[in-house]
């Protein structure tokens, strides 16, 4: 569901045609039965602020000067950054992405941080190669062995294994009592053509939910890399969308119940320069976290391992 309006939009109230508006910043009202945007607006004349329904409102153009001066300044800001970079393998008790499989005693000291562990395990779950792997294969296996021209089962299974290994090795630090013999020894190896090329066919073809492809950090980089990252992005990110106002649970905290929310969910971008990465970002201002960041499929990046 996109907007109607979006930040620049000139805009006068279909009721009285003669005040002009310019919109400021969508809110997207969800409260799990219905979705509607609102738009906060300013009168062009008086700087006086206002909140009208999208039915109220009409359009009648768009002024790039007040888009970029409206994203430059205009909305909640982003606060400091808080925390230090970790490994997420070293604060699971089992290597996976289930609320239960974090030690909750080791996350207590991260639980402040910009990007709580179970925020970091809600980015990991839904956009690292290492997580949607199975789940990709599964749905597309015969797709995948055709493009990739293999013919048995066996092989692709087992490059699947060889990824992971290579993936848990490069995660190792401090996760070393929860991997394998094997995944020490055998994942101290760069990843092979093949490897590369199956991990582009699941780039490709993985959707989530909403049937849209899901974009992937690079398979390469390690959990620590993907905070810095992040951080690099939050750093210099700019307003790229509106509020999202929907309750939701604590992720550090689900078992506490919705939050209702007052500020909301903001939409942000930002560049890794280091990493050659537009990185998207959902930050909620209510708890005080990013919620979700994830690259942007965008100047080749989901084909850069």
């Amino acid at each position: 569901m996109e907007p109607k309006f979006k930040v620049g939009d000139v805009v006068n109230l279909i009721d009285n045609p003669s005040m002009y508006y310019v919109v400021i910043e969508s809110i997207l009202i969800d409260n799990g039965i219905f979705r509607r945007y609102r738009y906060e607006v300013s009168n062009i004349r008086t700087d006086d602020t206002f909140v009208y329904d999208e039915s109220g409102l009409e359009f009648q153009y768009h002024d790039t000067s007040w888009e970029y001066y409206l994203n430059e300044s205009v909305g909640y800001g982003l606060p400091k950054w808080r925390g230090n970079f970790y490994n997420y393998f070293a604060l699971c008790k089992e290597i996976g992405y289930e609320h239960a499989d974090l030690d909750k005693e080791f996350c207590e000291d991260y639980n402040n941080d910009t990007i709580p562990p179970a925020c970091m395990q809600h980015i990991l779950k839904d956009h690292s190669i290492f997580a949607r792997i199975d789940t990709v294969i599964n749905n597309n296996k015969k797709d995948i062995m055709k493009s990739l021209g293999i013919t048995n089962t066996t092989e692709i299974y087992e490059l699947v294994r060889s990824i992971k290994r290579k993936f848990k090795y490069r995660n190792r630090t401090g996760a070393e009592d929860i991997l394998t013999a094997a995944e020490l020894i055998q994942g101290n190896k760069d990843y092979t053509p093949e490897e590369l090329a199956l991990v582009d066919e699941i780039d490709a073809l993985d959707k989530n939910s909403e049937g849209q492809i899901q974009d992937h950090y690079p398979v390469k980089m390690t959990h620590v890399q993907i905070m810095e990252a992040i951080k690099e992005a939050y750093e210099n990110a700019r307003t790229s969308g509106g509020r999202c106002m929907s309750s939701e649970p604590d992720k550090r905290h689900p078992e506490k119940g919705y939050i209702t929310p007052i500020k909301g969910v903001g939409e942000y971008e930002g560049e890794s320069t280091t990493h050659g990465l537009t990185i998207r970002i959902l930050y909620n201002h209510d708890l005080n976290y990013i919620d979700t960041a994830y690259p942007l499929s965008m100047n080749n990046n989901a084909k850069k391992h």
